[in-house]
């Protein structure tokens, strides 16, 4: 007797996960499964990771001018420099780091001058400071001068706001006629992101 009662039981007991399993376990035609209030959807499979398109920065290009950078052959001066930023540090080639020219702070007008021995034909300049993003966007307003004799100048360019920004390289780029000169003059009244002038580099460019 007692045997009959536990094979009806365990009758029972199936007969109910049966039930509770067509409750609870649905099929849809969308082929998602139904568990409680659970909905699972199924997804394709990936093997990689995906960033977020705004995350993803469009490569720059630095510009280079056409010519050759006579930078080296011109002496660097400035009518003052902060702590170790020397001027000369604007034509040494580097970027990165502690090599870059900062004017005396909180004495505008800065002004960085290369002068040449003999008399050079130019028609570019670029100015770089670090790429890094650490050395963060900024606006440093200048104007550029030349000169034929090394101490009397004249404007080439007035004065104007230039954006320096590490996703666009650091870098501004200005391009012009050709002129004969035997000195440059940068002459700058702001820098958003110092309270001095800023350049890593003054590349001079001539056709040659």
């Amino acid at each position: 007797m007692n045997k009959v009662r536990i094979a009806l039981l365990a009758v029972a007991l199936v007969c109910t996960a049966v039930l509770w399993g067509l409750v609870f376990v649905q099929q849809s035609n969308a082929g998602e499964a139904s568990y409680g209030e659970v909905v699972v959807v199924p997804t394709a499979e990936r093997n990689t990771s995906e960033v977020p398109k705004e995350f993803i920065k469009e490569e720059y290009i630095p510009v280079i001018p056409d010519g050759v950078n006579i930078a080296g052959d011109a002496y660097f001066d400035a009518n003052g420099y902060n702590d170790v930023y020397l001027p000369g540090k604007a034509k040494d080639g580097e970027t990165k780091g502690a090599s870059y020219w900062e004017g005396a702070p909180d004495s505008y007008p800065n002004i960085l001058t290369a002068v040449y021995q003999d008399e050079v034909t130019i028609h570019a300049l670029r100015l770089l400071l670090c790429p890094q993003s650490v050395w963060g966007r900024r606006i440093q307003t200048f104007r550029v001068e030349i000169s034929t004799d090394g101490e009397n100048f004249t404007e080439l360019i007035p004065s104007t706001d230039y954006e320096f920004d590490p996703d666009r390289g650091n870098e501004v780029v200005l391009e012009f006629d050709e002129v004969t000169v035997k000195a440059v003059r940068l002459s700058f009244t702001q820098n958003t992101g110092a309270v001095g002038a800023q350049l890593a580099e003054l590349e001079i460019y001539s056709k040659q």
